[in-house]
């Protein structure tokens, strides 16, 4: 899927715009437009690195404010660990395993 963050806001001067991220730097994935009154970030294809909290701050010779959006992405686990066959009957088998590493 995809992740559009359409930020609109007001201030005069029109405020400098610095996304952020806290888990460090922007995926070559992530494309920000800055506009006069609106910000967007978005994220085309996402998967689970590009979870975590995305930073905005607005900032000019008034003041300064900042937000953040918490980005979730649901993916599909991994395959399991160690999987062994515990039992094989004539009509069924007991399977065991650790859970996966990505979960």
């Amino acid at each position: 899927g995809n992740v559009n963050i359409h930020i609109p806001f007001k201030g005069r001067p029109t405020p400098d715009i610095n996304w952020s991220r806290e888990e460090g730097e922007f995926s070559d994935k992530c494309q920000i437009e800055r506009g006069i009154n609106y910000t967007q970030l978005s994220i085309d294809n996402c998967d689970r690195n590009d979870a975590g909290k995305y930073i905005l701050k607005l900032e000019n010779s008034s003041g300064s404010k900042s937000a953040f959006v918490t980005v979730k992405v649901l993916d599909s686990p991994g395959p399991p660990q160690n999987l062994i066959v515990k039992d094989i009957r004539k009509d069924s088998a007991t399977l065991i395993w650790e859970p996966p590493v990505i979960d």
